[in-house]
């Protein structure tokens, strides 16, 4: 019988840990992300493990309103479509909670990974808008809300829109086109509450 558990991450783990979001995460949420929400969140670094071996991670840090972000989940290509995924993301939530979080936020470039957390009790709440070049020019977001703005290094404008309709692909890619030549991306923010377990 196969051996599944979900935990915090230990330090035994974090290379293994490490290698998979290094590979199936990459970028802003790879290895470099994972080993410093490790070290300074532990309670926010959850492993999934299988016979022992490390086959996936999900991890965040607490936000300034009193919730966790999840910065990065994934489970091993090899272990993929059996619910580990759902799994994994539970473990977290649960973390979250314990660790005093009302909520869990996360944004996601789109496709099947969306369809994950609606299928996973999530809801759409926001677009996240990324602009490079600190450009400020005007953008034609047709009537939906600037919610926030703010600026990433090395020189991004960051707007977080309204996203009144909940999740929506058409608006999405309506909103995307509109901004081609402005924006490096237009992303969903997911968001859902958590409640510790008594």
């Amino acid at each position: 019988m196969t051996d599944v558990n979900c935990s915090p991450l230990t330090t035994e783990q974090l290379a293994r840990a490490a290698e998979l979001a290094e590979e199936f995460l990459g970028g802003q949420s790879g290895a470099a992300a994972l080993a410093a929400s490790f070290a300074r969140h532990p309670e926010l670094t959850i492993a999934l493990t299988i016979d022992g071996t490390v086959e996936g991670v999900a991890f965040g840090h607490p936000d300034v309103e009193g919730g966790a972000i999840l910065e990065g989940i994934t489970v091993d290509d090899a272990h993929t479509a059996h619910g580990l995924g759902s799994l994994l993301l539970v473990r977290f939530e649960q973390a979250a909670a314990d660790a005093g979080c009302c909520d869990v936020s996360l944004g996601s470039g789109g496709g099947y990974v969306e369809h994950f957390y609606l299928k996973n009790g999530y809801r759409q709440t926001e677009y996240l808008i990324a602009i490079p070049d600190g450009d400020r020019q005007p953008l034609d977001l047709d009537g939906l809300e600037v919610l926030r703005e703010r600026h990433w290094e090395p020189n991004y404008r960051v707007l977080n829109i309204a996203a009144p309709d909940g999740y929506s692909p058409p608006v999405k890619a309506a909103l995307a086109q509109r901004l081609r030549m402005q924006a490096s991306d237009v992303s969903c923010i997911f968001y859902k509450p958590v409640t510790r377990n008594r």
